[in-house]
């Protein structure tokens, strides 16, 4: 209901992190309004398989999803900032495995009576910014009221899919097409940008979104 903070800090490149706090947080609610989503959207019961193909799951293959809460209001501050910290690194330093379901995780630390600290992270394999955003409302109807009739999503990613395969056998995408072979070997080479070190030796890649505040 009431964000009173948000947080992002480092994570693997191919997932999102957020951390909230949040005024009159009720997991049971928030849990009812996920599974809802899942239900609804099939993109959430989606894994990649081994060989990188996307494989999108029945509703009845999966388990109901179960927010993980941790009680801190009976742990002096110390305690609650460690514990707080932990899951921080643990959630946003591994990222959920994309042959895992689901490819999102939740966990809630409850701080005070009416406070807790909501910690999100979701796979980039299943949505971009906008859908994400769009996520998050639709969970915030739901959380409100569970009975919310939401519009019907209009397409799945697999109609999307085919629509885009079909439309390449138009003859405006072909000529599309012919014009940029014809230009591929008048085109520019890519930047060469100054490095520190071999690209091929980076293993472990996080991003760290860095703000400042101007008065």
């Amino acid at each position: 209901r009431d964000v009173t903070g948000v947080q992002t800090c480092a994570l693997p490149i191919s997932a999102m992190y957020i951390e909230m706090d949040m005024a009159g947080f009720d997991p049971a609610r928030a849990e009812e309004a996920i599974n809802l989503l899942i239900q609804r959207h099939e993109h959430l019961r989606t894994v990649i398989l081994a060989e990188g193909a996307a494989r999108v799951l029945r509703p009845e293959e999966i388990r109901p999803f179960r927010l993980n809460v941790v009680d801190l209001r009976g742990a002096g501050r110390a305690a609650q900032q460690a514990t707080i910290a932990r899951t921080r690194e643990d959630m946003s330093g591994r990222g959920p495995a994309p042959t895992d379901w689901p490819l999102f995780w939740v966990t809630v630390n409850l701080i005070r009576p009416h406070r807790a600290r909501v910690h999100f992270v979701m796979s980039l394999l299943l949505l971009d910014s906008h859908s994400t955003r769009q996520l998050q409302d639709e969970w915030r109807v739901l959380y409100n009221d569970p009975g919310a009739l939401l519009p019907t999503p209009p397409a799945t990613f697999r109609e999307c899919l085919a629509a885009v395969t079909a439309g390449r056998d138009t003859e405006a995408h072909q000529k599309h097409w012919r014009y940029w072979q014809e230009r591929l070997d008048t085109l520019p080479e890519a930047p060469q940008l100054p490095v520190a070190g071999s690209l091929a030796g980076l293993d472990d890649v996080r991003l760290t979104r860095r703000s400042f505040l101007l008065s």
